[in-house]
């Protein structure tokens, strides 16, 4: 993947680079602080219990008689501890405890800035649940409407680029800056600076690849693992780039338009020469149900279908079925699509 234009980013995790982002002389009381607690390095953030067994474990060291105590006061030469007098030995607790307590607290403190640091750092994950379709707004005043079984994920806060990775299916209606804006889909990218524009990348397809229908502006697309020459698009034009075609990309013209391609918005389910099986799990996803075909090998077929709003997954089953001269009927989670009365 092509970084020349990306910020460097410390992986939620990485304590040394966090570190390295932090004064000198913080940096080093944090190290040390992270060593004596004994704790593992942040990942398991932000629950508590690793924090409060990190606190303890702290707590334990610095009371253990072999830790060192910087600024003890030594005892008088020939004076043993229970030599001394009442009062010295009550200063000497109250010394001992004063500083115990006084290490917890900057631990502690410590330890929660971490928790902040490394949540300031977990990105922001947005998921459309199967039945609904969810709208956003991004930090940049991007808007974004994923489709049902889909998930965006992007920093809390962009850097020079405006970067997303999408898994599904989502409409861009992205704010014009100078910063790119990169979606990012598991074969594929996707540049712009400020557009409407859909895209559509499900890995598990049959059909597996990434589709960009491009509604105003301009993008560029290029495959994930570059460096590849990439391909900009036109207003109005819908290109797909295979997940096979990472090694020299084609960049076919879709058969669909922008306006077919973006038709889930409206509710409606509309496809050219599409695989049965990647329609069924649209259906599944739209409705939150199971769709199934007997034989399996039906799932390969191809077909042409445009369902204005359908009402309900049995109403698609039953348009499906009338289609491809198939049956259908009702399952305990769903429909089944067979060539016979079973």
């Amino acid at each position: 993947m092509n970084t020349n234009h990306e910020p460097h980013r410390a992986p939620p995790g990485d304590l040394e680079a966090l570190l390295g982002t932090l004064p000198q002389e913080e940096a080093e009381r944090l190290r040390e602080v992270w060593d004596l607690a004994g704790a593992d390095e942040p990942t398991a953030f932000p629950l508590p219990e690793p924090v409060e067994a990190a606190l303890r474990r702290f707590e334990t060291r610095v009371a253990t008689p072999a830790s060192p105590r910087p600024h003890a006061t030594a005892s008088p030469p020939g004076l043993r501890s229970a030599d001394r007098s009442p009062r010295e030995r009550r200063r000497g607790f109250g010394q001992r405890r004063g500083l115990r307590n006084g290490l917890l607290a900057g631990a502690a403190v410590l330890l929660v800035g971490v928790i902040g640091v490394f949540g300031w750092m977990r990105p922001v994950v947005h998921t459309a649940p199967v039945g609904e379709r969810v709208a956003f707004t991004l930090p940049d005043g991007s808007s974004v409407e994923l489709n049902s079984g889909s998930m965006l994920r992007h920093a809390r806060r962009f850097g020079e680029v405006r970067a997303v990775t999408l898994e599904g299916e989502a409409y861009f209606d992205v704010q014009k800056e100078q910063r790119p804006f990169v979606v990012e889909t598991f074969n594929a990218r996707v540049k712009v600076l400020g557009t409407r524009f859909g895209v559509r990348a499900w890995r598990s397809s049959l059909d597996a690849g990434t589709t960009v229908a491009l509604e105003s502006g301009r993008v560029s697309l290029e495959p994930a693992g570059g460096p590849q020459e990439a391909v900009t698009m036109a207003p109005g034009e819908t290109r797909r780039l295979a997940a096979n075609d990472s090694a020299s990309p084609s960049y076919l013209l879709a058969s669909v338009s922008v306006d077919e391609a973006t038709a889930w918005r409206r509710g409606d389910l509309v496809y050219k020469d599409q695989f049965l099986g990647d329609i069924l799990e649209d259906v599944a996803r739209r409705y939150a149900v199971e769709m199934a075909v007997h034989p399996s090998s039906l799932r390969q077929r191809r077909l042409n279908l445009a369902l204005r709003q359908p009402a309900s997954a049995e109403a698609v089953a039953n348009d499906l079925a009338a289609a491809l001269g198939l049956r259908y009927r009702p399952t305990s989670n769903g429909f089944i699509l067979s060539s016979d009365a079973r």
